[in-house]
């Protein structure tokens, strides 16, 4: 297989990856990589930078899609089985954290954060009564569960 076919199969790839993982937003699959915004992932779409097999390596230590680009089929991605939440590692958990945008790393940390501990200067009123009534929704379903 020649350099050309498997660049145009990792582009491929990587935009079925994005679709995949952020709906097709592009800045926010690239803030996921740690990036500060798209401009790098529409790069390598576009041609003018490769997919390189650190790319491809940091992309499948993502939960949930470990051998996306190694495992595929051509240009058809694997098909990779759901992710139970019961089922998720701490590792797992900890690199999906490390992969989110800043906002979301935010709002983990108001979730996990100890009635002792003070409630952050962003936390508006309203963001904390959305936050805990999910909360409350999720201990009702457990006790439902149970």
């Amino acid at each position: 297989m020649n350099e050309a076919h498997i660049a145009q199969q990792r582009r491929e790839l990587l935009s079925k990856a994005i679709d995949h993982l952020t709906l097709g937003d592009r800045s926010a699959f690239g803030r996921r990589l740690g990036f500060k915004d798209g401009a790098f992932i529409r790069q390598m779409l576009n041609g003018s930078r490769a997919v390189s097999e650190k790319t491809i390596r940091h992309i499948e230590s993502i939960p949930g899609m470990r051998g996306w680009f190694t495992q595929a089929e051509g240009n058809e991605p694997p098909a990779l089985p759901p992710m139970h939440v019961a089922n998720v590692s701490p590792d797992d958990i900890a690199a999906r954290y490390r992969a989110s945008s800043v906002p979301v790393q935010r709002i983990v940390e108001l979730v996990l954060r100890q009635p002792s501990e003070p409630v952050p200067e962003w936390a508006t009123p309203a963001l904390l009564s959305v936050v805990t009534a999910g909360l409350v929704l999720a201990q009702e379903l457990d006790t439902k569960q149970q």
